[in-house]
C-alpha cells in the first residue's frame, strides 16, 4: 500500500519533532499489528486518524460553535454545514462528505493520473457522488447545491466558470496542490479526537494521557496563584508587624 512519512516542524523549542506517517489501512487487525509493531519498539502512539477526518478538518478549519442559550438546551442542535471536500491523492481522488469537521461519507474513485484529476472529470465525478450520496439518503434534494472544494494538481477557471450555475454544485474553492500530504499534515493537530482509530487498550491510554495533560496544567495554574495569594498574605503581614512595632515605639 502507498505510504508516505514526514517530520513536522516542533512548534517551540520545549516540544520535539513529531513523525507522522500516512499509510493505507483497511482492517482493523492490520492496525492493531501496527499499533503493537510500534509499542514494540518504545514509539508512544499520539493519535490515529483516517484520512477523512483530515480532509474534513481542511475543507472546515473554522470550528462550527452555534450560539445557545438555556431555551434552546431542550431544542434539537443545528445541523452543521455540508461540504464535499475532493483531493487529489497518490492513490486516486478521495471525496469526503463532511458535516462541519466530521466526515460522514469517503470515497476513493478516479486514478491518479494527470488527464483523470483535470477539474471537468473531477466534477463530472462529483456530481455522480451527490446522485449517490440523495439515492442512499446521505443528502437531501433541500441540500443543494452543496458546498464543493477542490484541491487539485493544476487551477482550471474555464471550468470554474462552467460550473457557475450548476445546480448540485457550489464550487467555492479549486486549490492547485502538488502533494496532498503535505497540505494534510499540519491539520492532524485539529483533527476531533473523537474519530481516533486506535484499539481500545491504546485510546484508553491516550485519553489518560490528554487529562493528565489538563490535570498539570490546572494544577500549575492553581500551584501559581496560590503562590501569589500567599506572597500578598505575607507581606500584608509583614506590613501590619512593621505598623504595630512603631505604635510600641
Amino acid at each position: 500500500t502507498p505510504y508516505r512519512a514526514a517530520v513536522l516542524t516542533p512548534s517551540g523549542s520545549w516540544q520535539p519533532p513529531t513523525r507522522a506517517i500516512f499509510v493505507g489501512m483497511g482492517q482493523t487487525e492490520r492496525i492493531s499489528e501496527c499499533v503493537a509493531l510500534l509499542s514494540d519498539r518504545h514509539a508512544r502512539i499520539k493519535g490515529l486518524w483516517p484520512l477523512s477526518a483530515l480532509i474534513a478538518a481542511a475543507a472546515n478549519k473554522k470550528r462550527f460553535k452555534p450560539k445557545s442559550s438555556t431555551r434552546d438546551k431542550l431544542k434539537a442542535p443545528p445541523r452543521l454545514p455540508l461540504t464535499l471536500a475532493l483531493i487529489a491523492t497518490p492513490t486516486g481522488l478521495r471525496q469526503v462528505l463532511a458535516s462541519g469537521q466530521t466526515p460522514l461519507f469517503s470515497r476513493l474513485s478516479l486514478n491518479s493520473s494527470e488527464s483523470s484529476l483535470l477539474a471537468e472529470n473531477v466534477l463530472n465525478e462529483a456530481r455522480r457522488t451527490v446522485q449517490y450520496l440523495i439515492a442512499q439518503q446521505w443528502i437531501t434534494v433541500t441540500d443543494l447545491p452543496i458546498a464543493t472544494r477542490l484541491w487539485l494538481p493544476a487551477e482550471d477557471e474555464e471550468a470554474l466558470v462552467d460550473s457557475a450555475n450548476d445546480i448540485a454544485l457550489d464550487v467555492q474553492v479549486l486549490t492547485p496542490v502538488d502533494d496532498a500530504y503535505l497540505l494534510l499534515l499540519p491539520l492532524i493537530k485539529y483533527a476531533l479526537p473523537g474519530l481516533q482509530l486506535l484499539p481500545a487498550a491504546n485510546r484508553l491510554a491516550w485519553r489518560a494521557a490528554q487529562i493528565g495533560r489538563v490535570a498539570m496544567a490546572v494544577g500549575t495554574a492553581a500551584l501559581v496563584i496560590a503562590t501569589l495569594w500567599s506572597a500578598e498574605l505575607a507581606w500584608e503581614a509583614w506590613r501590619s508587624a512593621r505598623a504595630f512595632a512603631r505604635m510600641r515605639q
